[in-house]
């Protein structure tokens, strides 16, 4: 039976061919091999709408925190590391990735705008050596583990303490005057029109020249009073213009609007630029200390980093919105009341996918810790994933800050996750509000064979066509139903023609199997199902 190993794609190129060619593979080991079963397309059954959820998690570049472990370390180990994370997201059944590659006005990736990142390269504005792109790498290994990959920016924040010497042109060295100090850290101006206009150029050359899932930004606008304060901030030069213009604003109105057309023009651009490509933004979880009533804090975000973060979302400048809800579920700033206040506001629906915090799992005193454990993140979760009572609005979705937390397995909370949080893989949630109207997604032909204790699939285009020609299509998802129930579903890239899965799930036979294209927005393909022949 040697000739049933050989891969689908060493069989012929010609796709058609390719298809022809694993039917009568299935005719052939059903000949000679008893254990094996040919299964039939079922025209009669459908699969039904698969559950959703987005399950992030962030991986940040700024010191090194959560990869690379040593911006010292050779382009090979930078490789191996970050292939470990994307393995361990996937093993814990989470769908995207927020990696961040503009960590202080630089990149992680070949820019042709800004310098290479100290924290990849071990030097601003060196290249890396053997040369690779880090970016482009993350995208196509983490699209091959059917995972997102979400590009991190941070818009405003020039340079941080301890980076040694910047790059010439570094833009603290090309435009010196829109930089501003604020503490130990160096920060872009966000009155300079210039400022928020490279920002938003860096960006946009990112959705043109990598295949990245959505384009993320942090909550830092203006600096927080321990590094520096708002109230410091040197934004006098085009503070004097505005009023010299007739503008009539106070100070802080004035800056609060110098984000607000930020976020306003991030949304904008990036939809002129690819449509389908999703705007995240991660603000502080708190909009003012006293909202909603019983919420306690120190820090004013609206007051203090000017960033009037409900404005945004309820006017729609996102496709997603991840409020740091890092708190505990009782207490001062209990996470339960902020993330239903949130809803309220979220008048759009858009994507409300708050963060949530594994790294302040474990003894007080300790970093970020708080000494909860890892339940209290699972009911966390819990409340985002809602109850037929009071359902999640739209759909539900949180991220992990970060990666490293889970790395440690910080509590045992990769293992809960895969365990008991997350135990299938699951459909990132629809975004209809980007959909093209034009889209059609392709149909599919669809061949299984079982042997063994597993079940080999392949698919085709009905039509003929090759798949690299549809822009519209980004993914497969395939379930699986053993029992009564559809079970399991696995998200595989737009490339994959061939998959393999088991024929018992939780002790019950696998009897039905479907695959259905997805889109670049999450809109689902006719499913094509195959059934076992009787």
């Amino acid at each position: 039976m040697a000739k049933l190993s050989i891969t689908i794609a060493a069989l012929v190129c010609n796709r058609r061919v390719l298809f022809l060619s694993l039917l009568a593979l299935v005719s052939c080991a059903t000949a000679v091999h008893s254990s094996a079963q040919t299964w039939k397309k079922a025209t009669d059954l459908l699969a039904p709408e698969p559950a959703r959820e987005f399950r992030g998690v962030w991986i940040a570049t700024v010191y090194n925190i959560d990869w690379p472990s040593n911006s010292s370390a050779s382009p090979a180990t930078q490789k191996a590391e970050l292939i470990a994370l994307l393995d361990l997201a996937q093993s814990c059944n989470l769908n995207a990735i927020v990696l961040q590659v503009r960590p202080m006005a630089d990149a992680i990736y070949a820019s042709p705008i800004e310098p290479w990142s100290k924290f990849v390269t071990g030097k601003n504005g060196r290249p890396p050596s053997p040369f690779w792109d880090p970016l482009s790498f993350a995208v196509d290994a983490a699209h091959a583990r059917g995972l997102e990959l979400h590009a991190w920016f941070n818009p405003f924040r020039a340079s941080v303490s301890g980076v040694g010497e910047l790059a010439e042109n570094h833009i603290t060295e090309t435009h010196p005057e829109v930089v501003r100090q604020a503490g130990s850290t160096k920060w872009l101006d966000p009155t300079s029109p210039f400022v928020r206009q490279r920002a938003l150029d860096v960006m946009a050359d990112v959705v043109t020249r990598y295949d990245v899932d959505g384009v993320h930004i942090d909550d830092y606008f203006y600096p927080y009073p321990q590094n520096g304060g708002g109230d410091k901030f040197d934004d006098k030069a085009n503070r004097e213009l505005y009023l010299a213009s007739g503008g009539t604003l106070d100070l802080a109105d004035w800056r609060r609007e110098q984000v607000d057309t930020f976020i306003r023009e991030f949304y904008v651009r990036i939809k002129d630029t690819r449509r389908w490509v999703k705007v995240g933004v991660s603000p502080f979880g708190i909009w003012r200390p006293g909202v909603p009533e019983g919420t306690e804090g120190r820090l004013d975000a609206y007051g203090h980093i000017y960033a009037d973060s409900k404005k945004w979302l309820r006017e729609g400048w996102i496709d997603y919105f991840a409020p740091q809800l890092y708190w505990s579920i009782e207490g001062p700033q209990a996470f339960n009341l902020l993330f239903d206040w949130w809803q309220t506001q979220n008048v759009h629906q858009r994507h409300l996918w708050p963060g949530i915090s594994p790294a302040r799992i474990g003894r007080k005193g300790v970093g970020e810790s708080d000494g909860r454990d890892a339940t209290e993140l699972a009911n966390q979760i819990d409340i985002t994933r809602g109850s037929p009572a009071k359902p999640s609005f739209p759909e539900a979705g949180h991220i992990h800050w970060s990666i490293s937390a889970l790395k440690k397995n910080a509590g045992g909370i990769a293992d809960r996750l895969r365990r008991d949080i997350n135990p299938n893989k699951i459909l990132f949630p629809a975004s209809p509000w980007l959909a093209d109207p034009a889209t059609r997604l392709p149909r599919i032909e669809l061949a299984a064979r079982q042997d063994g204790s597993s079940i080999a699939l392949a698919w085709y285009l009905s039509d003929g066509t090759k798949p690299d020609a549809d822009p519209a299509l980004r993914w497969w998802c395939v379930q699986v139903r053993s029992g009564v129930a559809w079970r399991s579903v696995h998200i595989l890239p737009s490339t994959a023609r061939e998959a393999s899965v088991p024929t018992t799930i939780n002790g019950e036979l696998v009897n039905a199997i479907a695959v259905r294209a997805v889109d670049r927005v999450g809109g689902l393909g006719i499913s094509a199902v195959a059934t076992p022949h009787p």
